[in-house]
């Protein structure tokens, strides 16, 4: 495994006990903001033309 995936997985691991945790009921929605969570996508590129 490449330096920098194993170090985030270990500072994802370190983190996991004090993540909040809890479960949606049936009907329940979770919204989040993409520009204040991490998440596993490569930004896209200012250039980049928008799609049609």
């Amino acid at each position: 495994m490449c330096a920098v995936p194993a170090r985030f997985e270990e500072t994802v691991h370190a983190l996991e006990p004090v993540l909040p945790r809890f479960r949606l009921a049936e009907g329940d929605a979770l919204v989040l903001d993409n520009y204040r969570c991490r998440h596993g996508r490569d930004a896209h590129p200012a250039s980049a033309p928008s799609a049609s």
